[in-house]
């Protein structure tokens, strides 16, 4: 499998269980309205932000009703595939196994003071804060969720992704956003796992 065809099946694999779930949603609405990844508000209309980065939130589901109620759909089950390692911007890159819809990412040798904006400026470009992006032609609003706080341990940071429904080019536009912290790697999914030489 090429990479590209990696971010397909990987996104791929998520989205399948997204729309099915939405779908199923609006089966047993019973008349109710069904909303997919809309962004969480504040009392007066304005996107809600929270966090290091204070970024806003898309829910996966929203039924409107009374009381109304949201859904978080998680993959049950992780593609497998062979470690892909390349360079990207100059940096070296390792991709594991991990869910579209968090994807955990491993930056060594980035410290809390970097310069975030290369990847707070990735994130609202691909949340689309006012939602002008036309929605997919499955209905999905092709928009990553959320952006977890970054933790840190010793000479790294970690941090964790929900692409939503993003297209693949979203990946490849982190991975730009990435390289601009200047990492001495980028690490996606679960390359800790591997044992090969």
């Amino acid at each position: 499998m090429t990479f590209g065809e990696i971010l397909d099946a990987v996104r791929e694999h998520y989205v399948t269980r997204l729309s099915q779930a939405i779908d199923g949603e609006r089966a047993r609405a019973a008349g109710h309205q069904v909303v997919n990844e809309a962004a969480y508000l504040t009392a007066d209309g304005r996107l809600a932000r929270e966090g290091f980065f204070s970024t806003p939130l898309r829910q996966d589901i929203f039924v409107l009703s009374r009381p109304g109620r949201s859904l978080r759909v998680e993959s049950e089950t992780l593609l497998s595939f062979p470690l892909v390692r390349f360079e990207w911007e100059g940096v070296p890159v390792t991709i594991g196994p991990f869910h579209w819809n968090d994807c955990a990412v491993r930056l060594p040798g980035v410290v809390e003071t970097v310069a975030w904006r290369p990847l707070t400026g990735w994130f609202t470009a691909w949340f689309d804060e006012i939602d002008h992006h036309e929605p997919l032609a499955d209905g999905l609003r092709g928009a990553v969720h959320s952006l977890s706080d970054p933790a840190f341990e010793p000479g790294a940071a970690r941090l964790r992704v929900d692409l939503g429904s993003a297209p693949a080019e979203a990946f490849e536009h982190l991975l730009d956003a990435l390289a601009k912290l200047q990492p001495s790697a980028i690490e996606i999914g679960a390359p800790a796992t591997d044992t090969s030489p």
